[in-house]
């Protein structure tokens, strides 16, 4: 692996008018370099680590370009294990862009994105899932989101994967063992202790895979639709949803022509819910595209809620809506809610409503002119976001990364080639291949058996300046 020797800079805060921008130099050269076009009461390369220091930074003619403070990290102590300086500035587009200009022109290098972290991943500071976990904190849009970076961060799912890697090159290593005895008939494993020792560790492996099913969910959120026909009340229970007046409700059907979204947070769940087109038989084009716009969110969406009016009858429109919705769904995937809706004013329809209900697992009763029933709404909506993912989200680490999602599976795949050829009495050599294999996974998910290419991938992701 190659590592740095020059210094490097960028800016780390959004560029922008603001209160103050940060300025990151990193590198052998940052405390020296710096201190060529800083001017306080101390020079920087006398300061101690940790500290901060008020001064300005001039153009060479003497004029000032803005007042700053200067904080110096010496290194190992710093972000990235190098010497590190961070110029705090006054927010604005040009004072930001110049003092950068200023920095570069002492011979420091702009950063490309994510090289500061990569430096970090470099120097051994952190491992390459803590490294990940920085972006995601950067995008983390939601508390559970947030959570599960913060565990990264500190390094929970780290210790559990180095944890395991050492269980299964323990049990490498002793196979090699009875292979450089192999003419000695010495057998230094005993058989059941190692298919139990496999078998744990597939165990955790499975459970990390399917904590990927929440671990999406929170990174990425869901996609729900509310349908059904018009003035059945779609636009006013999007709007109580929102808290927020964002759908025109009137009296008129076919209000509603286009798709409208909007994000809430559910219970630390992102949720980007659709208020769509009332499905019914038009000859208005404007109304007829936006129907064809609803046909296409319930195709395309996670959580699919039908509202009715349970004083009508089912009418063909409800027929079209349901056979979308059930094509959508697979059987065992109860991805689909019923509302019905106008519970304060209404004698329900008790046919209707039988019928109805014998499609829909999930039901719930509201009024969305009064206020009644939202609460159990977002209880079924987090229900049925979570139902299929059987992981205990409450223990242990919840995957968030793909990346990190495809090692775990190459590593279980080559274990349960091992496990299947321990049964089967294979020749060892053959086991312990699998078992490195599956090392050779884990390793690539915390950097330890990552190559150039992997690393630049990962890191080109990132923004600059961090």
């Amino acid at each position: 692996m190659n590592f740095p020797e020059d210094t490097i800079a960028a800016i780390s805060t959004p560029v922008g008018i603001g209160g103050i921008s940060v300025i990151r130099i990193s590198g052998k050269d940052a405390i020296s370099k710096t201190d060529k076009i800083f001017k306080g009461k101390q020079s920087l390369s006398s300061a101690k680590t940790h500290t901060a220091h008020f001064g300005k930074i001039m153009f060479n003619d003497g004029t000032t370009i803005d007042e700053v403070v200067a904080t110096v990290f010496r290194a190992p102590q710093s972000y990235t294990a190098e010497n590190i300086v961070e110029i705090s500035c006054h927010g604005g587009y040009y004072v930001t862009k110049i003092l950068l200009e200023i920095i570069l022109a002492t011979g420091i290098r702009h950063a490309v994105p994510g090289e500061f972290t990569k430096r970090a991943f470099l120097n051994n500071r952190i491992d390459l899932i803590q490294a990940e976990a920085v972006a995601e904190m950067i995008n983390s849009t939601t508390m559970l989101y947030h959570h599960a970076a913060m565990d990264q961060l500190e390094g929970k799912l780290s210790t559990e994967i180095k944890q395991i890697r050492e269980r299964l090159l323990n049990l490498s290593s002793l196979l090699e063992i009875e292979l450089d005895f192999a003419d000695e008939d010495i057998e230094f494993q005993n058989r059941s202790i190692l298919a139990s020792e496999l078998e744990t560790t597939i165990g955790s492996l499975e459970k990390w895979i399917d904590s990927y099913k929440i671990g999406k969910i929170y990174k990425d959120g869901l996609k729900v639709a509310i349908v059904g026909k018009p003035n059945v009340g779609k636009s006013s229970i999007f709007n109580a949803l929102l808290c927020n007046e964002r759908a025109i409700v009137t009296e008129i059907p076919g209000t509603t022509r286009d798709v409208i979204e909007e994000s809430i947070t559910i219970d630390g769940i992102l949720f980007r819910i659709s208020d769509t087109a009332g499905v019914r038989d038009v000859s208005d084009i404007v109304e007829s595209k936006g129907i064809e716009r609803t046909k296409f969110q319930i195709g395309n969406s996670d959580i699919v809620i039908l509202v009715v009016d349970p004083t009508q009858q089912i009418t063909v429109a409800d027929d079209t809506i349901i056979s979308l919705i059930m094509e959508k769904s697979e059987p065992s995937n109860n991805n689909r809610i019923l509302i019905i809706n106008k519970q304060d004013i209404i004698i329900p329809n008790p046919l209707m409503v039988k019928e109805l209900t014998r499609t829909f697992t999930h039901v719930v009763n509201l009024s969305a002119t009064e206020g009644f029933g939202f609460d159990s709404l977002r209880k079924t909506i987090i229900t049925v976001a979570t139902e299929n993912a059987t992981v205990d989200i409450q223990q242990g680490s919840i995957i968030i990364n793909e990346r990190h999602k495809e090692c775990l599976t190459k590593a279980l795949n080559n274990l349960l080639n091992a496990s299947n050829a321990l049964s089967k009495k294979t020749s060892n050599e053959y086991i312990a291949f699998d078992i490195h294999s599956a090392m050779t996974d884990l390793g690539e998910i915390i950097g330890a058996c990552s190559t150039q290419e992997i690393l630049n991938n990962i890191f080109s992701k990132f923004c600059i300046g961090k």
